[in-house]
């Protein structure tokens, strides 16, 4: 399950329970980016560092 706010999403239960990570998209498609070092901040406004991960929808 999760929620949603603005750009952040928060994981609400599972593997990824208190996980955000925050909702944007490209000419690849639409992904949540989840921020290496600190799972539990999605930081909206600050781009993306060296190994954060971009999860892409899948079709």
């Amino acid at each position: 399950m999760i929620r949603t706010s603005g750009q952040v999403v928060l994981f609400l239960d599972g593997a990824y329970d208190g996980w955000q990570g925050l909702l944007g998209s490209n000419g690849t498609g639409r992904y949540i980016l989840l921020r290496k070092d600190d799972h539990g901040n999605a930081r909206p406004g600050v781009g993306a560092k060296i190994g954060d991960h971009q999860c892409y929808v899948q079709k």
